[in-house]
């Protein structure tokens, strides 16, 4: 897999891996809402620390479950 710009990401809905490299790089489960306006993440933990300049630059596909 390769990471991709942000930028090139689907804004279906779907869930996608997220790299967001703030202070502390993180890589999350995150997806697009409309709803929103932006960037959202499945895991309530970050999506509670988030702060708006936790913005993901690169993106890419979740890989397969076994």
């Amino acid at each position: 897999m390769k990471w991709e710009p942000i930028e090139t990401a689907p804004k279906d809905g779907r869930d996608l891996w997220l790299y967001t490299p703030n202070d502390e790089p993180a890589q999350v489960v995150g997806y697009w809402a409309d709803s929103f306006g932006g960037w959202n993440w499945r895991d309530s933990v970050i999506a509670e620390m988030a702060s708006e300049e936790m913005q993901p630059t690169h993106w890419q596909e979740l890989p397969e479950a076994p």
